[in-house]
């Protein structure tokens, strides 16, 4: 495969998780060029979601970690600089969002805030733009 030595011990060693509630589904790695995408990407899983045909996949020269929504004009979000930071941003999603359960609201709401500002010490690029990937998903959390 040709990611960086980071990515490829990331996959080799810690693995991608296999799948978190309506966040991501892991996908056999596989290197591809995306029609009408400039670069070459390494396709690491879904989006859960029955009416989603959103993929993730680390784009191989950068190493970036990028959403990417298949449309007539196409859609992509930056998710995390790295993958490391990826399967650790997801980590630690779905071990807050568990805690959620049993919370309620007032508590879901705190909880998610002390999530997204831990998630943005980890990669401030992740929230930058109001448009990547994880400042999306907190957005929808907080409505």
């Amino acid at each position: 495969m040709e990611l960086s030595p980071e990515a490829n011990w990331i996959l080799t060693n810690v693995g991608l998780p296999r799948r978190i509630e309506r966040l991501f589904a892991a996908a056999a790695p596989t290197t591809l060029e995306i029609p009408g995408w400039p670069g070459r990407y390494c396709r690491i899983g879904t989006e859960p979601l029955e009416w989603s045909k959103a993929e993730f996949f680390v784009e191989i020269e950068s190493g970036e970690v990028v959403y990417l929504l298949p449309t007539d004009k196409g859609q992509d979000r930056f998710v995390n600089s790295s993958l490391a930071l990826f399967v650790e941003s997801l980590y630690l999603e779905a071990v807050e969002r568990a805690r959620w359960s049993s919370s309620d609201e007032d508590e879901i709401t705190r909880l998610a805030r002390g999530l997204r500002e831990r998630l943005q010490r980890l990669d401030p690029r992740a929230f930058e733009d109001p448009d990547n990937y994880w400042a999306v998903i907190f957005e929808d959390v907080q409505e």
